[in-house]
C-alpha cells in the first residue's frame, strides 16, 4: 500500500490518496485508524478512521481544508502500525490563462511544494472544516457485502463473531485473472470474486497443456503432452499455440484453415483428443471460446468409443461456451469434435481450463491432481441483546452463475433452530406449516432475488428490478420464537455439494 499527498490549488485542499498496489498480489487498502503527522505546519496529530465504504477500486481519498503553509512531508501510521513518509506535491490544475490542464499531466505530480516563510495574519484563515454526519444504519440489519474486504455490516448495538471462510484450494481460478492464494484463503481480502462451489478434484492429466519432448506431433507446432489433433482433410492446415506456464486459465489455441476453394458444406471437422480419463462417472469440462471473426461453427463432445455424447454446442463468435460430458463408464480419451460451416477462411478456437472430476456441470479450474474444497462462509453469534422481530421482513440475495435456476445456498438460524434455509434452490424452515418451495418455479432466474414477507403467512419472491413479484405458498408458525433473544448465525455455501458454481455478491436481512 502507498500514499500520495496532493495540494489542489483550485479548492485550497490537501488531498491524501490511499492506494493499493496492483502489481503486488494481495495488497489492499487497509481499513482502520490512520495517524497523520504534519507538524508543525499542521498543528496537532490527525486521526482518521477508514472503513471499506470509503474504498473504491482499491483507492480511498481524505481531504483537508484550512492549513497553510503546507508541510513538506506527512508521516502516516497505518492500522497495522507500520509507518510511511510521503511528500506533499502540487497538482497544477490551470494554466496562467485559467485553462484546465489536469488531463495533460500525470496523475501524480512529482514537484514538491517549497515551504514558505510564515507571515503575520496567517492564523486568520478564512477556510473552515465542514462537519460531516456519520452514515446511519437501521437498528437491526445484517448484511454480507462480499465485494468489500470487510463484508460484514450490522445494525447499531449489534455484534457478531468474525466472519469465517473455508474452502477452495491453492491456484483455483476465481476469475480469468485471479487465483486463490491458498486453501481457506478468503477471496474478498484479495478483491477477488467469492466463488461458491462444492468439493472436487481435477483428475485430467496435463490440463495445463505442458509440453514433453517424448510426445510426437505431425504438425509444425508441438502438441501438449497427451493431447492430439486429427484433421479429416490432410490438405488443410492447422497451427497451435499454448498459453505461458503459470497462466490462471491455461489455454490451447487452434487456428484452422481448410484447403483452398473448399465450400462451406465440404469442410470436414477437426477432432481434438484429450489425455485419457481413467475414473468412471466423471464429467469432462472445458471452456470453448471462438474468435470474434469466426463464422458459424459448433462443438460436440464424445467418449472415445462414441457411446457417451454431449449436446451440440452452437458457437457464437467471441462468446465462450462451457462444454461438459459425463462419460459414465466409458473411460478413455474425450473427443472434442469441432465442425465449421464457414466460407473457407481461417477459423480459430481456444480450449480453456479443461478438467475432469465427479463434479456435475460447470465449475472453476484447478491444476491436475489438486483438490478444491467446498466453499462455506459462516457468521456466528449475531447478538442484539433484545428480542428478535420476525413477523415482517425481507432477505435480499445477489449473485451470478451459469445456470439461472441454481442460486447459492444459505441458512439463517436462531439458536439451534433454522429460521430459513435455501438448499439446492429449495426453501424450508423448522417453523414452516407448508410444503418446501422450489424458488426457481416462480422466477425465470433466481441468481439474484428478494424474499419478502408481510406476515408469517404471506411470502413473495421479487426479482431485483421489482418488476416481477409473485406470491409463494410458504407459511410459518413463529410462535415458538416469540421473545427469543438467542444469537443468530448465518451460513452461505454453494448450490450443492457436487453441482453448481455461483459468485456471491451480497446477502442482506432487514426486518420491516
Amino acid at each position: 500500500m502507498r500514499f500520495v499527498a496532493e495540494y489542489l490549488e483550485d479548492t485550497t485542499q490537501l488531498l491524501i490518496r490511499f492506494l493499493s498496489i496492483p502489481a503486488v498480489p494481495g495488497d489492499i487498502v487497509q481499513t482502520g485508524l490512520y495517524i497523520i503527522d504534519g507538524t508543525p505546519q499542521i498543528p496537532g496529530i490527525i486521526e482518521a478512521e477508514l472503513v471499506s465504504d470509503n474504498i473504491k477500486n482499491g483507492e480511498a481519498h481524505l481531504h483537508f481544508t484550512g492549513y497553510w503553509p503546507l508541510p513538506e512531508y506527512l508521516d502516516i501510521t497505518l492500522p497495522d502500525l507500520t509507518q510511511q513518509r510521503t511528500a506533499v506535491v502540487k497538482v497544477i490544475q490551470k494554466t496562467s490563462s485559467w485553462v484546465d490542464v489536469m488531463a495533460n499531466q500525470p496523475i501524480e505530480t512529482i514537484t514538491p511544494i517549497a515551504p514558505e516563510d510564515r507571515r503575520p495574519g496567517e492564523s486568520a484563515n478564512p477556510y473552515k472544516a465542514e462537519p460531516t454526519i456519520p452514515p446511519e444504519y437501521p437498528s437491526f440489519w445484517i448484511e454480507m457485502s462480499l465485494e468489500r474486504t470487510d463484508p460484514v455490516r450490522l445494525g447499531s448495538d449489534m455484534t457478531s463473531s468474525p466472519l469465517i471462510y473455508v474452502g477452495g484450494g491453492e491456484d483455483r481460478a476465481l476469475s480469468s485473472t485471479q487465483k486463490q492464494s491458498a486453501t481457506d484463503a478468503p477471496p474478498y481480502l484479495s478483491y477477488a470474486p467469492v466463488r461458491l462451489e462444492g468439493q472436487f478434484t481435477n483428475s485430467l492429466f496435463n490440463s495445463d497443456f505442458s509440453y514433453s519432448p517424448s510426445w510426437p506431433t505431425p504438425y509444425f507446432d508441438p502438441l501438449p503432452n497427451g493431447w492430439s489433433v486429427n484433421l479429416a482433410d490432410p490438405m488443410s492446415m492447422i497451427r497451435m499455440q499454448t498459453s505461458p506456464v503459470g497462466t490462471v486459465l491455461p489455454t490451447f489455441t487452434l487456428r484452422y484453415r481448410p484447403r483452398p476453394n473448399s465450400g462451406p458444406s465440404s469442410i470436414p471437422p477437426v477432432t481434438i483428443l484429450t489425455p485419457p480419463i481413467t475414473n468412471i462417472n466423471e464429467t469432462f469440462q472445458a471452456i470453448i471460446s471462438p474468435s470474434d471473426s469466426n463464422d458459424t461453427g459448433r462443438i460436440q463432445l464424445k467418449s472415445f468409443d462414441d457411446v457417451a455424447v454431449s449436446p451440440i454446442y452452437n458457437l457464437t463468435a467471441g462468446t465462450p461456451t462451457v462444454a461438459t460430458l459425463n462419460i459414465g463408464s466409458h473411460t478413455g480419451r474425450v473427443k472434442i469434435v469441432w465442425d465449421q460451416k464457414g466460407d473457407g477462411g481461417e477459423q480459430v478456437i481456444q480450449i480453456i481450463g479443461p478438467c475432469s472430476s465427479v463434479y456435475m456441470g460447470g465449475h472453476s479450474y484447478i491444476p491436475t491432481g489438486k483438490t478444491s474444497f467446498a466453499d462455506v462462509l459462516t457468521l456466528n453469534n449475531v447478538d442484539y441483546n433484545k428480542s428478535w422481530y420476525f413477523n415482517k421482513g425481507s432477505i435480499r440475495v445477489d449473485g451470478t452463475g451459469d445456470i439461472p435456476s441454481q442460486p447459492y445456498s444459505w441458512k439463517l438460524m436462531v439458536g439451534v433452530q433454522t429460521l430459513f434455509r435455501l438448499d439446492s434452490g429449495v426453501l424450508t424452515s423448522d417453523f414452516m406449516t407448508s410444503a418446501p418451495v422450489t424458488i426457481s418455479s416462480y422466477l425465470p432466474s433466481v441468481l439474484s432475488y428478494k424474499l419478502v414477507w408481510t406476515s408469517p403467512t404471506a411470502f413473495k419472491l421479487t426479482d431485483l428490478t421489482g418488476i416481477t413479484s409473485v406470491s409463494i405458498p410458504f407459511t410459518l408458525d413463529i410462535t415458538p420464537l416469540a421473545g427469543s433473544s438467542f444469537p443468530m448465525s448465518l451460513e452461505i455455501m454453494g448450490y450443492k455439494t457436487n453441482e453448481g458454481s455461483s459468485i456471491a455478491k451480497r446477502w442482506a436481512y432487514l426486518p420491516s
